[in-house]
């Protein structure tokens, strides 16, 4: 078994398991509608600054122009938040678990597995937090809206939102160009956006 992506290792809780696996099975799944479709694309320790993170990007609002370059908006949600919105005390928790077990009927592989190789927990755990991200209300600690310079390898950010304490930062005005990191969250989402669809 390979290891997954960079900062991926996301390790399921036996409960949620046993729960998509036993949905899965049976085959109870109900259908939603929604507008955006959070898929993740990394994940991050702040430690102090924030604890861990889990990066996710809107599959269903990239725009991809003439000229290789793909605009995407991204938010940053909590571990925590997600851990809370799956769990059995969360309104939305029957929600997220059907939202996860239909993709698994389906055969869905997260868009990160075609960055490295996912062990089948933490493909599951991916797609709980994808159906989180998308039905859990969870506030994001950030969204940015990214322009990726596919052919010359470089990304800028057109649009940030920070969310501290109940408060708001906002940056309108387009960053530099840089360079994209090797083995980083924003390197997985150029291995997953910047290949022809």
């Amino acid at each position: 078994m390979a290891d997954p992506p960079v900062g991926c290792k996301a390790p399921i809780g036996k409960s949620i398991r046993f729960t998509i696996a036993l949905l899965a099975f049976t085959g109870s799944v109900h259908a939603q509608s929604r507008g955006a479709d959070w898929k993740m694309y990394g994940a991050a320790d702040l430690g102090k600054m924030g604890g861990e993170q889990r990066s996710f990007f809107d599959a269903a609002g990239v725009i991809r122009r003439d000229n290789g370059h793909v605009e995407v908006w991204t938010k940053t949600l909590s571990r925590k938040a997600l851990d809370r919105a799956e769990s059995n005390a969360s309104g939305a928790h029957k929600k997220i678990i059907a939202a996860a077990v239909g993709k698994k009927l389906a055969g869905y592989l997260p868009p990160l597995s075609t960055v490295g190789e996912l062990d089948d927990d933490t493909a599951t755990q991916i797609t709980a937090d994808e159906a989180a991200a998308d039905l859990g209300g969870i506030e994001p600690t950030m969204q940015i809206l990214y322009e990726l310079d596919c052919p010359n390898r470089l990304f800028r950010e057109i649009s940030l939102h920070v969310f501290l304490n109940g408060k708001l930062g906002t940056k309108e005005t387009p960053s530099e160009w840089q360079h994209v990191p090797p083995e980083t969250a924003a390197a997985n989402l150029f291995k997953i956006l910047c290949t022809k669809p």
